[in-house]
């Protein structure tokens, strides 16, 4: 394994672990699959901590490159393959996605 490899992988463990220990303060995976994390009642009944998004699959990613006309980097395609997305310690970290609203979606999918 290369060297960028195993810091990618240990990003992501830590990542996981960190959000891991934030379930406690609530957890919730939404139709989407979009995962939202420690619920700060404190700011609004609907504000979430952190913010994991739905993954994308290999063919949206594609797509997406097609949209933009621009090959991306493979390590923000796994990134996009994991996550796509995340919103941590209440915005203090964010790493954009794809954007997409599907018809049918509730409001709660539609905000995250």
């Amino acid at each position: 394994m290369f060297l960028r490899e195993k810091i990618e992988l240990r990003l992501k463990e830590k990542i996981e672990t960190s959000v891991e220990d934030w379930k406690a303060a609530g957890f919730k995976k939404l139709k989407n699959e979009t995962v939202l994390i420690a619920i700060d009642r404190g700011i609004s009944n609907t504000f979430w901590v952190h913010q994991l998004y739905t993954p994308l699959s290999k063919d949206q990613v594609s797509l997406l490159e097609k949209e933009l006309n621009h090959k991306l980097p493979d390590a923000y395609k796994e990134f996009l393959s994991n996550y796509n997305g995340i919103f941590l310690f209440g915005g203090n970290l964010y790493i954009y996605g794809r954007s997409f609203l599907e018809k049918g979606m509730s409001y709660e999918e539609e905000m995250f």
